[in-house]
């Protein structure tokens, strides 16, 4: 089951979605170390309490790299960042959650296998093939099979290529 108000779990750091009653709309809410400290909005500006701005700098990094953190943060834990439930395979260890949080909130999930691959999913890569479905040009990976990459081209359009079309600049 899908969480209803989503948690995410980095380092010290709770960050979570207001419930619909809340008064904090429109605001994240940030807990460290499992206590209500305030809440941030969509322009990092931090409110509630004073404390809180000494925090202001690692919450901006956690921001400006989010899924390295989520990733360093479950090696630490051994935790999904999501649901914080343990995770069981090296796979969501590596990626920072489980197969099933990865599917909630479609998210890519790498398998050791395809995280050896010379591209990584978000890279932006020229992609030199002819497809009927893409442009060939710049397009973001957005997942990576054994020898394909789904990649996504400027039009919003999404197609599966071979790796050897893709060269990175």
């Amino acid at each position: 089951m899908k969480l209803q108000r989503p948690k995410l779990h980095v380092m010290e750091f709770i960050f979570a979605k207001p419930s619909e009653t809340s008064k904090i709309k429109g605001y994240v809410a940030v807990n460290i170390n499992g206590q209500y400290f305030g809440k941030v909005n969509k322009e990092g500006e931090f409110y509630g309490n004073p404390n809180i701005e000494k925090y202001s700098q690692v919450i901006s990094n956690i921001n400006n790299d989010l899924l390295h953190h989520v990733k360093e943060t479950a090696k630490k834990t051994g935790h999904c960042c999501f649901c914080n439930l343990e995770l069981t395979s090296e796979d969501s260890v590596l990626n920072g959650y489980g197969e099933t949080c990865a599917k909630h909130y479609n998210l890519p999930y790498e398998t050791s296998e395809s995280m050896n691959s010379e591209f990584n999913i978000g890279d932006y890569v020229k992609y030199v093939g002819k497809s009927k479905k893409i442009e060939s040009g710049m397009v973001k990976v957005v997942k990576i099979n054994k020898t394909t990459c789904t990649v996504l081209d400027v039009n919003g359009e999404i197609a599966s290529v071979s790796q050897k079309m893709l060269i990175i600049v």
